[in-house]
């Protein structure tokens, strides 16, 4: 095998498949395999386990309630990367931002305004003897 390619622009280490210009990424035509070998520590379990596919691990995280971790990767030299966008400039449309505006706009009642909820309760008392012993298993 070669020397793995380098983006010039962006330093992206390509790989075999990527489209050779930013942004970076796989044409539709491009199979990605699903094969992979990678051992996982922190899995929700209490031993490691090794995953031989994408799909073993989506169907593990899936079955304990996990999410994968994701790294921010900024480029060499910047805290800023192609994949993050920035909120605060423009990508939230008008509409959006005039019903966050109205929303945040109304008033609020305070706990004491609001009415008591009416929840019927059944309470049973049980009375425990005078004395009693308790028996501990070996």
């Amino acid at each position: 095998m070669g020397q793995p390619t380098v983006c010039e622009k962006c330093g992206h280490l390509m790989q075999l498949g990527e489209w050779p210009f930013c942004p970076h990424g796989y044409g539709s035509s491009a199979a990605i395999g699903d094969e992979m070998d990678e051992i996982i520590e922190n899995n929700g379990t209490n031993v490691p386990i090794r995953f031989t596919s994408k799909q073993m691990l989506r169907d593990h995280v899936r079955a304990h309630g996990l999410e994968p971790f994701v790294r921010h990767r900024p480029l060499p030299g910047s805290d800023k990367s192609p994949h993050t966008v920035d909120w605060s400039k423009g990508s939230i449309d008008a509409q959006t931002l005039d019903n966050a505006r109205v929303l945040l706009s109304r008033g609020t009642r305070a706990a004491d305004e609001l009415p008591a909820p009416s929840i019927p309760i059944d309470l049973t008392v049980r009375e425990l003897p005078e004395t009693f012993t308790v028996k501990a298993e070996s």
